[in-house]
């Protein structure tokens, strides 16, 4: 999803982790890859998912 993941620092950490994740060279690029898991896409959105997720937490 397009949204910062868990534990990633707020604003300023994600704003820091995409720096990161999309300079290969960067010295901390594969640390953080590895920490995100292959399935992060900061651009992706789904409107379908997003709303069964909603339906499901608002009941």
């Amino acid at each position: 999803m397009a949204c910062p993941p868990e534990d990633c620092g707020g604003v300023w950490g994600y704003a820091n982790l995409l720096e990161i994740i999309n300079d290969p060279s960067h010295v901390e690029y594969d640390e953080r890859s590895e920490w995100l898991g292959r399935s992060f896409e900061a651009n992706h959105f789904d409107l379908e998912e997003i709303n069964e997720m909603l339906a499901e937490y608002l009941g």
